[in-house]
């Protein structure tokens, strides 16, 4: 691999590039059990984890009900056990503007990835954004 191409992958340590899932439950549940591996791996722990979809709260609360993801959620379990009193909430993409944004701004690229981090990705353009308020 190109040194450059390295130096630009390791500037972003929290971004992973996927191929697409079976399911965009299993692309959503994914994506959190990356999220929790990446926070724990740099020992950051978040409580409070919200996302846009109904669904994934009901599969971590009854993962019984949802036998197809079975591997998903024993993973997603293992990493939660070390987050003391962790919540996944559900919030509409409408409340969630930011989230939205940048799930609008990912569509538009020709892979699909995960973003953790409190800053906006630099290929994102922010000016008629909420991002443009916060940056």
């Amino acid at each position: 691999m190109d040194p450059t191409a390295t130096r630009r992958i390791n500037r972003y340590p929290r971004l992973q590039g996927c191929h697409k899932q079976v399911s965009p439950h299993h692309t959503e549940l994914k994506s959190l059990v990356w999220a929790l591996k990446c926070l724990s791996r740099y020992q950051r722990y978040c409580n409070y984890f919200v996302i846009h979809s109904q669904e994934l709260v009901k599969m971590i609360a009854t993962p019984e009900d949802w036998p197809a993801f079975a591997a998903e959620l024993n993973e997603f379990k293992t990493l939660w056990a070390s987050y003391q009193d962790g919540q996944v909430v559900y919030k509409d993409k409408s409340s969630n503007t930011k989230a939205d944004f940048l799930a609008r701004q990912a569509r538009t690229r020709k892979h699909v990835f995960s973003y953790v981090n409190t800053c906006v990705p630099h290929w994102i353009d922010i000016r008629n954004s909420t991002f443009a308020d916060s940056s």
